[in-house]
């Protein structure tokens, strides 16, 4: 098989494996839209909902992350604390 042949089953692959997924993507939100207009019917009208940044949840992660390096460090599990501390700094250079 020759580079070309490969590269062309790599891209049908992917395309495939994209298009599921934009497929469940579709269906996750026409489940989710029934479901506010379920609440909606059922006297919700009110019902505000809030979507969070990308940003914003990284913030949240890295906050509940920050907390578990301290607990570690606390308890004394400096392994544990050390890998918390690798994936904080992981998520802030997401950040940036």
């Amino acid at each position: 098989m020759t580079e070309k042949e490969m590269t062309k089953i790599a891209e049908m692959t992917a395309k495939l494996i994209i298009d599921h997924f934009e497929d469940k993507q579709d269906e996750y939100n026409e489940q989710f839209k029934d479901e506010i207009r379920a609440l909606k019917d059922a006297g919700m009208e009110d019902l505000e909902i809030t979507f969070l940044s990308e940003e914003q949840m990284l913030e949240i992660e890295i906050a509940e992350a920050e907390q578990r390096l301290k607990e570690a460090i606390d308890k004394e599990q400096y392994t544990k604390a050390s890998e918390i501390n690798k994936k904080i700094i992981k998520l802030k250079s997401k950040l940036k």
